[in-house]
């Protein structure tokens, strides 16, 4: 039984062929250079949680790969002055919040950690062309700003101030978040995994993972923080909710995407 029959998933709602076409489509615009690539983004994240429900590793982890390496051409696209002047003006603010979660949860899951550290200096290099994001809080801005200092390679220590004012949000998936990198930081694993749980029930109730929105299929920010934690030794344990929320990929998929590269 694959992933999308465990969810409850038609294959009308996953939708593979759809999003196999809107690749094609994204890959093939002329517009704004960055605009295209974001859009390019967005396709491959759908596509990939596509292959993801269908348990095909292995196209899961083809298109999750290009989805990194098309992230990081994002965040280090040459933006000339004649842009940036159209970035100050506010007319070609580039949305940045989405590539940047996709690329952590495909990374996380891939273990391109190098990689997500590269994407993540592009995000704090242009810093005061973040904007925020459409369906975005400020506190989510600060949360991400947060990750990426984090990946970068900033001690949990710096990031502690910024952290603790949103734990406290009234937003539990946004609160969540925060509590947990503030429990890894002190090795606590029952908070993580308590903080993980939490942030996978908000998940599964939001109105877009009911109304079958591909990209809630799994949950991006959730994948992050179960592989994050591994990474930094602190171990989880998960609940059934959150275990079928959280992409795990074996790894013999991991090795096959090193030798690709």
């Amino acid at each position: 039984m694959t992933l999308k029959d465990l969810l409850g998933w038609s294959e009308y709602e996953v939708g593979l062929e759809h999003y196999k076409k809107s690749i094609n489509t994204a890959r093939a615009g002329t517009y704004y250079r960055p605009l295209v690539i974001n859009s390019l983004i967005h396709s491959l994240c759908h596509l990939s949680t596509c292959h993801y429900l269908y348990d095909d590793i292995d196209s899961t982890v083809v298109t999750a790969s290009e989805l990194c390496d098309t992230a990081q051409s994002l965040f280090e696209y040459p933006y000339t002055e004649e842009s940036l002047a159209k970035f100050r003006a506010g007319t070609h603010g580039i949305d940045w919040m989405d590539p940047f979660i996709y690329a952590c949860q495909w990374g996380a899951a891939l273990g391109r950690w190098e990689h997500l550290s590269a994407i993540a200096s592009g995000v704090l290099v242009g810093l005061e062309y973040r904007r925020l994001d459409s369906f975005y809080s400020p506190a989510e801005r600060e949360l991400f700003l947060a990750i990426a200092r984090l990946l970068q390679g900033a001690s949990f220590s710096e990031v502690v101030e910024s952290l603790t004012p949103i734990a406290k949000e009234r937003q539990k998936r946004v609160a969540s978040v925060a509590r947990f990198l503030l429990c890894i930081g002190t090795q606590d694993a029952a908070g993580c995994t308590d903080a993980l749980k939490e942030h996978c029930k908000v998940h599964r109730a939001s109105s877009r993972f009911r109304e079958r929105d591909i990209t809630y299929a799994v949950s991006g920010i959730g994948t992050f923080m179960f592989h994050f934690a591994m990474k930094c030794g602190v171990p989880l344990t998960l609940d059934e909710t959150a275990g079928l929320l959280i992409v795990r990929l074996p790894a013999s998929s991991r090795e096959m995407e090193r030798g690709r590269k």
